[in-house]
């Protein structure tokens, strides 16, 4: 069994990514490796403005599908923390999972592709 997380981490100042695989073998001996680890300053405008936006789905849990891709949002903004969870939010097709998409591909340094697809 493989699996693969993806984190991201923005602040004003700076932006990071960290990318952990894991597998286990037919023994049930798990390997953990730390793919990536990338740092960029400063923080994408448009990211900042979306903030507020974000702020509203505080509480929600929500997703189009069982298995796939999930996404946890655990942000502060003027002193107040919100958090989310969407799994799947690129087969949702509503205003929200547009928002926690667009949000999470913004978010820190891009890879070669975008976190989830946007519709």
């Amino acid at each position: 069994m493989y699996g693969e997380v993806e984190g991201r981490v923005t602040a004003a100042e700076s932006a990071a990514e960290y990318r952990l695989s894991w597998d286990i073998d037919d023994s049930g001996q798990m390997t953990v490796t730390q793919r990536a680890v990338r740092r960029i300053p400063g923080t994408p405008p448009i990211l900042s403005s979306l903030l507020i936006e974000l702020r509203t789905l505080d509480g929600q849990n929500w997703g189009c599908a069982v298995d796939g891709a999930g996404i946890l949002v655990d942000g502060v903004v003027d002193r107040h923390r919100f958090v989310f969870a969407v799994s799947n939010p690129d087969l949702c097709n509503d205003e929200r999972s547009r928002l926690a998409v667009r949000a999470v591909n913004l978010a820190g340094p891009s890879s070669s592709r975008p976190l989830v697809t946007e519709r």
